[in-house]
């Protein structure tokens, strides 16, 4: 069995809960054997890129470098984007001032 598939049957055995259990505690097992299940998978699936990327970060650092500051740039002013527009939606819906 390969990882992609492990992964795959957890993940599913993990919905079953997730989807169909009244009981929070089996709902956060179900989800936690889910979230196992999708990084087993990932991590099987994404081996080979993962590898390549590695080995074109070390021939060019620099140009790694800047691709990860504007990667950072472009998550954090993503982040507060969205924390702008949550915060705009609470305040309306609870009528409070933002």
């Amino acid at each position: 069995m390969t990882g992609a598939e492990l992964g795959s049957v957890i993940a599913a055995a993990g919905l079953v809960p997730l989807l169909c259990a009244a009981d929070l505690r089996l709902r956060a097992a179900g989800f936690v054997a889910w979230t196992a299940g999708v990084v087993v998978l990932a991590a099987d699936l994404l081996h080979s890129p993962i590898a390549r990327v590695r080995v074109q970060v070390t021939d060019r650092p620099a140009l790694a470098a800047g691709g990860a500051i504007v990667g950072l740039a472009v998550l954090i002013g993503a982040a507060w984007l969205l924390f702008l527009a949550l915060r705009s939606v609470t305040g309306e819906i609870s009528g409070a001032t933002v």
